[in-house]
């Protein structure tokens, strides 16, 4: 059983840090302006960037082509997003994804 899109983006401090409630909350709007009855499977970090899945499978061509488009911006934008504090941060250099923490600006590091 799924949980409801209102109970993951309630909980998702529980998959992602603070830094990035903001632009989960952002792109969930934009997708209800799409689709309000479309469904989400999984919100976490990944590799240093934020992942965001969701059920296609009730859901037009033309509507998961907008959609696909959103959470791949959000995606993206995650990487220069500390996931911590939610100020920006360079992108991590290559093989860097895999250390601890690599979502995080250097402050929140302790790299300063």
């Amino acid at each position: 059983m799924y949980q409801s899109n209102d109970e993951w983006i309630k909980d998702c401090h529980r998959h992602i840090g603070p830094g990035w409630h903001r632009l989960v909350e952002n792109l969930h709007n934009a997708i209800l302006n799409i689709e309000a009855n479309y469904q989400i499977v999984q919100i976490k970090s990944k590799l240093g960037g934020l992942r965001f899945y969701i059920d296609y499978a009730n859901i037009n061509d033309e509507k998961s082509m907008l959609m696909i488009k959103l959470i791949q911006k959000a995606e993206a934008e995650s990487y220069g997003i500390c996931e911590e504090c939610g100020n920006k941060r360079k992108p991590n250099p290559k093989g860097a994804s895999l250390m601890p923490r690599s979502s995080w600006c250097e402050a929140c590091r302790g790299v300063v």
